[in-house]
Order: C-alpha cells, then structure tokens, then sequence
C-alpha cells in the first residue's frame, strides 16, 4: 500500500463477478516494466476481507519469459461456474501467426490450481493452419452452464465472404479443445450477402446455453445504407440468419442514420435486451440518445425506445450519448453510458444511468374445452393456449366462478407440461375450472369456464323374487342396454 508505481495510461477496463461475489477487474495498460515499454493486460482482484490486491501482468511473463512485445489491448473478461477467470484480448505481437501489422485474439485462463496459463492465440492456427493474415480486434467472451467458452470479434482478414470486416466466433470445452473459427455475420446457408462492415460484436450466453449477438453493420438494404444493429442467435440448428433489430418494426424503416456501439444481456426467462447509440433524429432532438429493444417469443423484437432522454415527456438531454452497456439484476435491465450533455456538473463527459423494468411473470392465455351444453357424459378435454414464461401448469375447479387461487378450489393436478388435459367422472352440477401458468418469478391465471353436466336417467333393473316377474320387464332391460351404449360410443368419441 502506498507505492504508485503505475505512470502510465490504464485504459478499457472490464470487470466480472465471481459466486463468492469475489471483483475481477482488466484493462490495458502503457506501464513500462520488466514486460517491456509495449502496452500489457493488467489484472487485480477484490474482496472484503482482504480489500484489492496487487496488479498482475496477464499477457506476458508466464514462467518469468517475458515474449509478448507488441500491443495487447481491449480485453474481456468472464468467469465460469467454477468460478474459473478467462479473458482475451486482442495483440500485435509477431508469431507464427503473422507480424505485428496482423492482430490476433489472443486468451488465458486462471484457476486456483494452476494460475494464469500462457497467452494462447484463438484466431488463427486451426490444425496447425495460418491463414487469418489481417487484423482481428474487440473480442468480446462469455461462458455456458457447462463451462465452455465462447469468444466473438470483428476481423478484417479477406476470404469468400470479400473483403470487408465480418464478425468471427470460437468456442472452447474441455473435450474438444479450440474450435475453428465460424463466420456469423454472413454466409448463411452458403449466401455472402453482407458487403459492408461489421463491427463492436457483443455476446451473452442464456440460462439454456443458448448464444445471443449483436454488432453495428452497414451494409445496405432496404433500411438503407447507414450502419444497424444486427443479432443473431446460435442454437442446436446452428446460427441464424442476421436480423436488423434496430430498424423496421412492422416493416417501417424509419432509422435513418448510425446506430452504433451495442451492449446485449438477458433476462431471467433468456430473453435478449439489447441498447446501442443512435444518430437518428426525432422528438428527442439531432443529438446522439441511447436506444432499447428486447425480444420475446411472444411479440418478437419491440419498437426501439429512446431510454437517454424524454422522461416524462421533457427532453432536455441535448448531447451525444454513446457507449452504452447493459446488465440484468432483480428483474430490471441497468444501462450504463458516456454523455456530453451540460449541466450542474459542468460542460465535461459524464458517466448516466438508468434502468428498465422487466415483467417475468407468464404471458396471458387462453383455456377452452370441448364439453357440450350441457354436457352429458361428464367427459370432456381442456386445451390452452401456450403461456410465455411458464414453466408448467396447475388445473383448479371450484363450484363457483375462480378469479383467485386460495383454499376453497380444488387442485385437478399440477406440474402439467402440455397444455391440454383430459376429465372424466363428473357428476351432474355446474363447475367452474382455469388453468394456473407458474414459473419462479409468479403466475397467472386463464380465462375461467363454466360447464355444466347432466348425465341421461338410466332406470335400474330390478331384482324380482323367484317366480315373480315385472311386467314389460324385457323392455325395461332392452331400454336399459340401449342406453349403456349409447353412452360408450358417446365418450369413445369425444376421447
């Protein structure tokens, strides 16, 4: 403590969170040391008990060699469910690889048992083949549930997607080590569409391991030439084709100018936020304002929203918002951003914030059944529509009209996992049933409905004394028979 020995610019942090709520911190820094006069990757860590600690060079000096002389820049860091640090970034150092003019992503990995791992190059040097000769830069990395690794960036290396910047992906497990590199931003199905540049990739990893990214990109289309954010997704069919989301809402193109630097992060339920900084003009003014979407299976991509300024319909926020991240936390989306606005705090760049709420609750839906009027063999099916956000379903009846689950209704069953379910035995009367949708965050209840049941009088054949005999007895059975049957094709149909 005490000893300021860094007189360098340390710039571009990044930090992450580990289970023990244990701080891990990167940036690139311009200190000189034994490491050299290049600029280095700097790591330090916090906790209450014993407060930060000391400053660790990560992109050089592994086993005292000191080998990376070139600029290492821009890092990422995450943590996996082991609690395992991994970060990237991306170097000019001379190798294999290339010379200094050709950036690589390069990766290391700590663990309590082995410590910081040598820097390792991740974008290039598949099987032993160095083909990606130009630069490869703003990597951005994640982990799954499992603990594979998952690292996106845009690079400027030519091949048969032409000669603009595309962004590249890389994953790493334990069983297959490092994978080949996999462009995303085009070449879906084979097709090279996209001629312009892709750019400042950003990636999260949902609960179901599934992969979200977004990038700013201009190529042209029919939202026109400036740049947009496009997403794409990357799922057990692999990746999907790349969708603007910040433009064309119910096919209205109406974003005109530069949407640029996007931040994505999920929900509880896994659904994708995403903010960017926009050029476009509106109510808001001619200044750059942050702006917002998110995604449901539900309602697809909403309408973007200016988040920046606009509160209460008053726009006072007159400056350029840029730079934008995103997290989740108790069922809010916190925004984060750069803004130049003047203000009590004077004319200098400011940090802003705000936060968007986030209703997890199931989505509404709807329950109807197949029972007549009235219903005459007290079976029947229920079917629902499928809830958003449910993780399963509870069936209720009551003998008057539900709009609340408490003790007075009756549990049919619960746990349901398709939406449908089949009654039998009712008796006549009226009932009332709805259908619970439920995950971890609440529930809520379907439309409720009403079916009445009034079974057919079947006569009872009675028993006679020896000798004796009913009068008309044989059609009273005959009557009896008939019914019975009716009532099996009856319920064979409806089954």
């Amino acid at each position: 403590g005490g000893i300021y020995w860094n007189n360098g610019s340390s710039n571009v942090p990044d930090i992450a969170i580990d289970s023990s709520g244990k701080v891990h911190v990167v940036w690139h820094d311009y200190t000189s040391g034994v490491w050299g006069a290049d600029i280095e990757i700097m790591y330090v860590s916090y906790t209450e008990a014993t407060g930060w600690s000391n400053i660790s060079v990560i992109s050089d000096g592994y086993s005292s060699i000191y080998w990376n002389d070139g600029y290492s820049y821009v890092p990422s860091i995450t943590i996996d469910k082991n609690d395992s640090i991994h970060v990237v970034w991306s170097d000019s150092t001379a190798g294999v690889w290339g010379l200094g003019t050709d950036y690589e992503i390069m990766y290391t990995k700590y663990s309590n048992v082995s410590g910081w791992s040598n820097a390792t190059v991740i974008s290039d040097g598949y099987a032993g083949v160095y083909w990606n000769d130009a630069r490869s830069t703003y990597p951005k990395i994640k982990t799954d549930s499992s603990g594979g690794v998952h690292v996106v960036w845009q690079d400027e290396s030519d091949g048969v997607w032409g000669t603009d910047i595309e962004i590249m992906y890389v994953s790493y497990t334990e069983a297959l080590g490092w994978s080949n590199i996999t462009l995303i931003s085009d070449g879906f199905s084979g097709i090279y569409w996209n001629d312009g540049e892709s750019e400042e990739p950003s990636i999260v990893v949902d609960s179901n391991d599934i992969v979200h990214v977004v990038w700013q990109d201009n190529t042209p289309g029919v939202w026109g030439g400036d740049y947009e954010i496009m997403y794409s997704t990357l799922g057990a069919a692999g990746w999907s084709f790349p969708k603007v989301i910040s433009d064309g809402y119910m096919g209205v193109y109406w974003n005109i100018d530069d949407s640029k630097y996007p931040s994505i992060n999920v929900d509880g339920l896994g659904n994708p936020h995403v903010v960017w900084s926009d050029h476009t003009d509106g109510v808001w003014g001619i200044d750059r304002e942050i702006m917002y979407t998110k995604y449901s299976e539900e309602t697809g991509w909403t309408l973007s929203k200016v988040i920046s300024d606009g509160f209460m319909e008053a726009y006072w926020n007159t400056g350029d918002s840029n730079y934008p991240s995103i997290a989740y936390g108790n069922e809010e989306m916190h925004i984060v951003w750069r803004d130049t606005t003047d203000g009590v705090w004077g004319t200098d760049y400011e940090i802003m914030y705000s936060n968007v709420s986030v209703d997890l609750n199931p989505t509404s839906f709807t329950l109807s059944t197949n029972a007549g009027s009235p219903d005459s063999d007290g079976v029947f099916d229920l079917v629902w529509t499928e809830s958003g956000g449910a993780y399963n379903y509870s069936a209720y009846n009551h003998s008057s009209y539900i709009s609340v689950i408490n003790s007075s209704v009756t549990l049919i069953q619960d746990g349901l996992t398709i939406p449908s379910l089949i009654q039998t035995g009712y008796t006549n009367g009226t009932y009332y049933i709805v259908i619970e949708a439920v995950n971890e965050f609440g529930s809520v209840l379907s439309n409720c409905v009403s079916i009445e049941v009034q079974l057919p009088y079947v006569p009872q054949v009675l028993q006679t004394p020896s000798g004796f005999s009913i009068p008309f007895g044989n059609y009273y059975l005959v009557i009896s028979l008939l019914g019975i049957i009716y009532l099996i094709v009856h319920i064979r149909r409806k089954l």
